[in-house]
Parts: structure tokens; sequence; C-alpha cells
């Protein structure tokens, strides 16, 4: 006969079967919907987040193109501006690939659609731009391609506008499904945890070790999130950027670095910075740079570099350091912008300012510059201080009969023998069509002047062969001295001018002594 206890044995045995059973199927059936549901979830995220990377790729490229298209109107070389319009239709292509690519990949939504076809047409509007461009180009339009880029300036950034737009709302949508779906996933662990309590108290352990997974989850995919972030930042930035750790060994480089020294990713990272030493910066300056970064954590400035292929650069480079746990430095960014064109155009510009185009020689500007210095110095250490006011005689009838590029040439042989015939310190000037002047220091005897005016004379009046004609020209030369006829710059041209003309006067291939107009001395 069954005694009381065991009916309630058994019922007992059945329902902790069932809650074991229950408990099973509860947490099998749990890991299988959650499993599931973080693939939909992540399948969402990444088909949100996926066409960024071709987007990225249009506004890298499309960038490339506006960089290159000004460059294109600034090379002349035309070897250089085939290279430049290889690489825009290069660009071109990639920026259609992509654009099939992303149309392929985009979300589907109405916000998308409509930024999506804006884009197109810009796209659309852009390749026209640059094709114009390019045709403008190849008929050697370069002033007429700067003005129509100069018009469209605003057209091309725009595409770079659009494309930034459309990176927003992708990660602001890519954001909102993941807050959305980590919402979703707490209600449902919520109400599997009450469940579980109700059940057993092993159901408790599970849902606490869930929510603890999923804690770490979210935590793993939002820093994942903010380094793709940051990664992507400098990725598609124009300036150079390299990472290295406290030592100097290269961690990281962007595509932008590369392009700039021509070294690939594969060559830089594992190196030292100093394989771009050009050698015209001193041992010196490197220690005070790195002397900088380890006390004050920063260096600006500016540094010749060596590429790949041997060509030295100028770049503006600034350097700051990253600090660890322990706010000692770990890692040193260094983000630099290639300046060398601009400093050219600076040194090319003041060349052009302070010298005559034709010879090479100084021009009026730089000739009263000099000749100011050379007073200022002749009052600290008292000596005489020369100028020759030189004038060719016979340079019209040379242009009129021979033209004017026999004219230029003659100019340029008598320019060049002026400076050969006097001392490296002193100054041989071009001040205007056929007029020379020349500034001598440090007069010992001016009993010279007189010698080397009449070697001057006779080297002018050399025979000169310019292509199939022999050319002769004479000279007259008008001397003023300082301190003895003038005490300033103006002074001292307007005398020796005034002496030039006696000589012309007085024969022509002579000299005259402004000190000597007086008695109208001239000599022959």
């Amino acid at each position: 006969m069954e005694s009381y206890a065991q009916p309630l044995r058994r019922r007992g045995i059945k329902a902790i079967a069932a809650g074991v059973v229950a408990l099973t199927a509860l947490i099998g059936g749990s890991a299988f919907v959650m499993l599931r549901f973080d693939g939909y979830v992540k399948a969402i995220y990444e088909h949100n987040t996926a066409p960024i990377k071709e987007l990225a790729e249009i506004r890298t490229r499309a960038t490339d193109i506006r960089r290159l298209l000004w460059r294109l109107v600034a090379l002349r070389g035309r070897e250089e501006e085939r290279q430049a319009i290889a690489a825009i239709h290069v660009n071109l292509r990639a920026i259609d690939n992509a654009w099939a690519r992303y149309c392929a990949d985009a979300p589907d939504n109405q916000h998308e659609d409509v930024l999506a076809t804006e884009i197109g047409h810009r796209l659309t509007l852009f390749n026209g731009i640059v094709r114009s461009s390019l045709e403008r180009i190849s008929f050697g339009d370069h002033d007429d391609t700067r003005d129509w880029l100069e018009q469209n300036v605003e057209a091309l950034n725009q595409l770079d506008t659009l494309i930034a737009s459309e990176v927003d709302l992708n990660v602001a949508m890519a954001a909102a499904l993941r807050q959305e779906s980590a919402t979703m996933l707490s209600v449902a662990i919520t109400t599997a945890f009450a469940f579980v309590l109700l059940a057993t108290g092993a159901t408790i352990s599970i849902a606490i070790f869930t929510h603890l997974v999923r804690q770490r989850d979210d935590a793993m995919e939002e820093s994942r999130y903010h380094l793709w972030l940051a990664d992507q930042a400098i990725e598609m930035t124009l300036d150079g950027v390299m990472i290295t750790n406290a030592e100097g060994t290269i961690e990281k480089v962007n595509p932008a670095f590369c392009r700039l020294t021509g070294y690939s990713q594969a060559e830089l990272v594992g190196n030292n910075p100093r394989m771009f030493n050009s050698g015209r910066q001193t041992k010196e300056f490197y220690r005070g740079l790195w002397k900088a970064l380890r006390e004050a954590g920063q260096w600006k400035g500016e540094l010749w570099n060596r590429r790949k292929d041997g060509g030295v650069y100028l770049e503006s480079l600034s350097i700051a350091g990253i600090c660890g746990a322990n706010r000692e430095y770990t890692h040193f960014a260094a983000i630099c912008t290639d300046i060398t064109h601009r400093q050219q155009t600076e040194e090319r510009l003041g060349y052009l300012a302070t010298h005559d185009m034709l010879t090479g020689l100084p021009n009026r500007f730089l000739l009263d510059e000099r000749l100011s210095q050379a007073l200022a110095r002749a009052r600290r250490m008292p000596q005489p201080v020369a100028l020759m006011f030189l004038d060719l005689d016979g340079f019209k009838a040379v242009n009129d009969t021979l033209g004017h590029g026999v004219g230029d040439e003659l100019l340029i042989l008598i320019g060049r023998d002026l400076h050969n015939a006097v001392r490296d310190s002193d100054t041989v000037a071009r001040i205007g069509g056929d007029e020379f002047a020349i500034v001598l220091e440090g007069i010992a005897d001016q009993d010279h002047l007189p010698m080397l005016a009449r070697s001057l004379l006779r080297m002018i009046r050399s025979a000169r062969q310019i292509g199939e004609h022999q050319v002769f020209v004479t000279s007259s030369i008008g001397i003023s001295v300082y301190p003895t006829d003038a005490l300033t710059p103006g002074e001292l041209l307007k005398k020796a001018d005034v002496a030039m003309y006696h000589a012309k006067r007085n024969g022509k291939d002579a000299f005259c002594l402004a000190s000597s107009i007086g008695s109208a001395e001239a000599t022959l």
C-alpha cells in the first residue's frame, strides 16, 4: 500500500523534472533566440554602415581630382601634365565603380533616396566640370581653365558636403538601430529574468550572465564604432598622418602620408622617421626637436625631408605626444603638409621683384637697396664708394636693323661680361633699356677708376658674334664717387647720369668723372 509520502514524492520528482526540462528549454530557446536576434541586428547594422566605405572612396577620389586640376593649371611640362590627366581619368573611373557599388548596397529609405539622387546629380555635374577642364587643358588654355575652376569651385565643393551629409545619415541610422536593438534586447532579457526568477534560482544566474555578456558586447561594439570613426577620419584627411611609439618606430600612417613620401604602408611601418632625413638639418636641430617633445609634448615647424625617389620637399610639421596610463608619452602623432611649391613660388616672386628678367642682373629696386647698404657701410668705415652709369651707344640701330632678338642677346652678353669684369663684392645692375649701373665698394685708390672705365670701354667695343651677325657697339660711362660728389643714393645716381651724358656729347665711347664736369673736362 502506497504511503501518503510516495505520491507526494512522485509529484515532487515530476515537478522537479518538469522544472529542469522547462529550464533547459528556456535556456536553449533563449540562447537560440538571442543568437538569431543578435545576428539579425548585426546584419541590419552592417547593411547601414557598409556603404560608408564607398562614399569615403568617392570623397577621397573627388578631393584628389580637385587637387590635380589645380596642379594642372600651374603645370607647363607636357609629361607632368600627361601624368596628371591620366591620374584624373583613373580617379573618375574609380568614382564610377564606387558609386555603382554604393547604389547596390545603400539602405532603402525615402530620406536616403533623396540624398543619393542629389549626390548622383552632383556627381554628373562634377564629371562635367572635370571633363570640361581637361578639354580646356588639352587646348593649352591654362588661364581659361583657372577661371573655369574658380567659377565652379562651389559646385565642386558641394559634392564633398553632400557626401558628408550622407555619411552622417548612415552613421545616425546605424546608431538608432543599435539603440533600438539594445532596448528591445533589454526588455526581452528583463521578461525572461522575471520568468526565470519565478521558476528557479538557476535561471537568475543565467540571466545575470546574459546581462553581463550583453554589456560587454555593447561596450565592445561602441568601442569598435568609435575606433572606426577615428580611423576613417585619419584615412580620409588630405594631410599626412604618422604615429610612432615613444622610441620613434612608425606604427601607423595614412594614405596621404604614403603619397607624400612615395613609400608604401608596408615599407613605412616598423621603420624610423630617420629614413626621410634630407641632410639639410643638423643633428642639433633633431636633438632640439626630441627635447621639446619629451619636455613639452609638442613641436611645430618646417623642415626638409626626402622622398623614396630621392627628391626633397619642404613640409610643415606638427607633432603632439600621446600619454599613457602613467602619464608618460607612449606615442607621438605627426601631421605634415607639403609646402615646397608655396616656398618655391615665394622665392620665385622675390627673385622676379629684385632682378631683371632678361639678363638675370639686379634691377633698379635691388640696385637702390645695395647702394644704400654700401653707403651705410662707408659711413661706419670711412671709404669711398663709386657708382658707374653705363649707356650703350648705337644699341637702337642694332634693334632696328637686326631685330629685337639680336638686341636682347647682346644685352645678355654685355651683362655677363660686365659681371665677370668686376669683383664678386661689386654689384652690376640693369636699370632699364640699354642702361647698366655698377656699384664699387672699398675703393682704395680712386686713380683706379679711370683704368677700370677704359677696360670696360674696350671690352664693350669688342665685336660679338650673335647668330650670323657680328655686332659692334660702344658705350658711354659716367662716374660719381661718395662722399666727394654726393652723399645720398639718389644724388649719386643723378651725378653719374649727368656725367654719362657729358661723355656722350664728347664723342661717345668715353667716360666722364662727375668731379670733372665743372671744368668741362672729359676723358676719352
